[in-house]
């Protein structure tokens, strides 16, 4: 008998998280939806900000999860070093 109530209750419960849920599932996706839009704006307005430079402009940027990493002495952020040779007009 104690078997066949808890099973009703275990249904019981089921059945009404499933109705509340049908409930708050349109607010959990309208909250997300913004939330996923003002990402998207702000990733947006972080890379024009980043084009809207002056013709001339120099920029140098390093990736973020470099930043940290101080104790690595062998990175040169210099660039390639090219050798030229002077060519003789005849």
């Amino acid at each position: 008998m104690t078997l066949l109530l808890y099973f009703l209750y275990f249904v019981f419960f089921l059945y009404l998280f499933m109705f509340i849920l049908r409930l708050l599932t349109p607010y959990i996706l309208r909250y997300m939806m913004r939330r996923m839009k003002n990402n998207f704006e702000q990733n947006i307005n972080r890379e024009q900000k980043k084009r809207t430079k002056s013709y001339g402009d120099t920029v140098v940027e390093f990736d973020e999860k470099d930043k940290g990493n101080e104790d690595k002495k062998d990175k040169d952020f210099g660039g390639d070093y090219v050798d030229f040779e002077e060519i003789d007009k005849k």
